[in-house]
Order: structure tokens, then sequence, then C-alpha cells
């Protein structure tokens, strides 16, 4: 049952698939892009630098602990024979030092290591995308991914939130410093940048343009709508039929949601679902909400599904201009070219990680600890989130 705000009519998307999600088609995740000591974000990574310094402290405990001294590695792993240095793994981390701001100091240089072969394996798989996009397209990163537009996007990102004043508020409450929030800032900005240039270029490549797409649109525009839909949510047929004749008999069906329904979330709001769009719901409440002979505003059911059974009640079809879905339509074509550009650059790496650091793991693309060593709990590598939240439409 999905958790989607307590409407178990919504399931969790299924997503792409998990390899291909970890760098490039998950492109919200902060901190997924771990900034190298490269010029794309030199002025905004300065900060970090300066603060982190390379102190040439062991990176997991003194000599003989959890891991080696990375300041002593020249090269702490390739990717496709690029050299990833032990000064920028050591850089990485060291600007990620809040997220081990709670660890008890017994299990610190287990925990740091751990964050090291966090930090470590998704440099290597940013490394591999970045090669990769540089060998397919013919491009220079930087010169598709520029300084100003990632200043940009921050600026954007910190407007989003409600200015300067709200993203310090905002740092703070994760424990981190302005200028470390900005980091983790632009690293949301280059992901999303990177993001759009390999789909745009797909997208060119196989003549997906805004009038192929215009035209998809006119064929069939139902396809975008969205809906606004209350539910009851009950185990039994025979429940539902007995909702239904308190409804028929004029029992307001907001007031019966709030008393009967089993989705806590929908039924603290009279039954009501929110503006969805289509495709979220599974198929039998979808084909129910859809349905050529459904009348807005009367009482559709009951609908049988995994959950339950359904009385619906659809309140409004909105169908969304061509603007605001040619996007989404331009992903969705490419997705197939996209996807398979992402697993190609998973499925060819070649990648050799120091051994003092653990070892590649080409299934998982992790490191796993240096043999000997035990597994540490999985350190969270992603940073506290200076993202505005995404708001939730579903009630």
């Amino acid at each position: 049952m999905a958790d989607n705000g307590g409407h178990p009519a919504i399931p969790v998307p299924s997503g792409p698939p998990a390899r291909a999600r970890r760098v490039l088609l998950n492109a919200k995740a902060p901190a997924v892009r771990l900034l190298s000591t490269r010029s794309l974000v030199v002025p905004v990574l300065a900060g970090a630098l300066l603060l982190a310094g390379c102190t040439g402290d062991p990176i997991g405990g003194e000599e003989g602990g959890a891991v080696a001294d990375l300041s002593e590695i020249d090269v702490a792993a390739t990717v496709n024979g690029i050299e990833i240095s032990g000064e920028e793994v050591a850089a990485l981390v060291e600007a990620r030092g809040a997220l081990l701001a709670d660890v008890a100091e017994e299990d610190l240089d287990e925990q740091r290591a751990q964050l090291v072969r966090e930090v470590l394996g998704q440099q290597i798989q940013l490394t591999a995308v970045e090669a990769a996009v540089e060998e397919r397209f013919d491009v220079k990163v930087e010169d598709v991914i520029s300084d100003a537009e990632i200043e940009a996007a921050i600026d954007d990102n910190i407007e989003a939130m409600g200015g300067e004043e709200a993203f310090a508020a905002a740092a703070d409450e994760q424990g981190i410093d302005v200028e470390t929030a900005r980091t983790f800032s632009a690293e949301e900005a280059y992901i999303f940048l990177l993001v759009t240039y390999v789909q745009d270029t797909l997208a060119a490549e196989n003549d997906v343009t805004s009038e192929t797409l215009e035209a998809q649109y006119d064929d069939d525009p139902t396809a975008f709508q969205s809906s606004d839909v209350s539910h009851i949510l009950v185990e039994t047929e025979a429940e539902a039929l007995d909702v239904l004749a308190r409804i028929e008999a004029g029992e307001e069906f907001a007031a019966l949601a709030t008393e009967l329904s089993t989705d806590p979330g929908s039924g603290a709001n009279g039954g009501s679902l929110g503006v969805q769009p289509r495709g979220t719901y599974v198929p039998e409440f979808s084909e129910a909400v859809y349905a050529e002979d459904t009348v807005i505003g009367e009482v559709v059911g009951p609908v049988k599904s995994e959950f339950g059974y359904h009385l619906i009640v659809v309140n409004e079809l909105i169908t969304a201009p061509f603007a605001d879905v040619e996007s989404t339509m331009r992903q969705s074509a490419i997705g197939d070219e996209y996807g398979a550009f992402i697993d190609g650059v998973f499925d060819g790496m070649v990648v050799e990680v120091n051994e003092a650091l653990g070892s590649w793991n080409a299934e998982t693309l992790t490191i796993e600890a240096p043999a000997g060593e035990d597994e540490s709990p999985e350190v969270e590598v992603e940073a506290p989130s200076v993202a505005p939240s995404e708001s939730s439409s579903e009630g």
C-alpha cells in the first residue's frame, strides 16, 4: 500500500531502474553530483574547500584505523582510465562533515570510512557519466554547463525558497553554513543541467520537436487529463453498498468519508484525493474515474481494487494545455534512448579502486570494505536538503 499522504489508491511510482537512478535519472536528488576540484563550480566550491582544507588527518582514524590516510593516496580510483585523486575525495568527505555530527565517538571511525566509500563510489559514477557525455556527443562538459548557468540555477533555488534569509535559515536548521549549502545547491543544479543537456540532445537527434509533440498532443488531449477525485474506501462490498444507500438517502459524501473510510489520509479531508494526473491510481480506480459514462459529481461504484471497495466521486476533469506537458512529453519520447545511454555507461565501466579503500562491486555500483574490515551501517551521503520542498497535491 502506498504512503502518499495515506491515500492507498495512489501507488508509489516504480521509477527508473535502480542502477540508472543512482546518478542521472533522479535529477532532483541533492548531493548526487559530488563536486570535483575541476573548474566547473570553483567559485561555489572554494569556500567549502577552504573550510575543509586538506588536513592530512586519516579518514577513519589514526594509522591502522578504518581506512588509510587519503592525503597519502595519490589515486583513490580510476574509472575508464580517468584518475580520481585521494585529495579530491578527502575534500568531498570533509565538506560533508555535518553528516557525521550526530555519530557517537566510538562509531566515528567506522562511519567515516563508510562515508569515504560512499563518496568515492558516487564520484566514480559521475566521472563515468561525464566521460560518456563527452565521448557520445563530442563535447566538453565545461562547454555545455557553464558557471553562469549553475549560479543562475542556485539563485533560482534560493528565490524559490523565499530569498537569502530563508535559504540561510534552512541551512542553519540542517547544521551547515550558507557556503556549504550553496555547494549542495550547486550539485543539484549541475546534475539537473547535465540531465537536461543529454535529454535535449537526444531529443534533437530523434527529431523530437515542439511541432511533433504538439501534433501528438492534439491526437488525444484526454491523455493529459488530471482529475479532482474524492473516495470512500471500505473493506467489503456489503459495507460499500450500505454507505451508498446512506448517500442516496441524503447523507453527505464528505461526512461519511470522514466517519467510515479506511483511507485515513483522504478520510480526514472528506475523502478528497486532490488533483492527480492520469495514470496515478491503480488500474481499477483509474478506469472508473476516466470512464466515458462517469458523470461529474455523481457517485461511481462500488469499485473493487487490491485495497478494498471504493465509492468514487469525480469532482472535475482537467485537461492540461500543451505548454504544461511539453517537457514531460519530451522526456517520455526519448526515454528509451536516455535509459540505454545510462545503462551503457554503467555496463561499460572499468573501475579500479585503491585496495586501501576497498574494492568495486560492478553489480551494485558501490565500494565494498577492504578485506578483513566489517561493513559499517550505511551512511546517508545525501547532503542536508537545501532545495525547496515539493508540495504535494495529494491532500
